[in-house]
């Protein structure tokens, strides 16, 4: 993901939280190339996609893990003392009505932290 934004074809990199799926524990090795990748996306202009299926995912299904905290803190904590802050988009991922309608409602969750 990193390569990609680096080309400068993309404007947004959707849920780039997702690729640490798989990952049970948060490492040091995660935060770092989390840390790599959110500097490149901001210095290339790239939007980070916060994706709410991802989240929906977190809250209703307990063993996935999809959406990545300790990714998101680390988004914050960048802008918070970056010269250029990445920017970030909520997508719904959705595919029905009723999942635009459920996932809406999901975007003032993650605001309420």
């Amino acid at each position: 993901m990193i390569k990609a934004i680096q080309t400068g074809f993309f404007s947004v990199a959707a849920h780039p939280d997702r690729v640490f799926r798989r990952c049970k524990n948060w490492t040091q090795e995660m935060t770092d190339i989390s840390t790599e990748l959110i500097s490149t996306a901001a210095q290339n202009g790239v939007t980070l996609e916060q994706n709410m299926a991802s989240y929906e995912k977190l809250l209703e299904k307990s063993n996935f893990i999809y959406w990545r905290k300790e990714f998101w803190d680390l988004v914050e904590s960048y802008n918070q003392n970056a010269r250029i802050p990445v920017k970030t988009i909520m997508g719904l991922d959705a595919h029905s009505t009723e999942d635009i309608i459920k996932r809406a409602n999901y975007v003032s969750l993650t605001e309420a932290k």
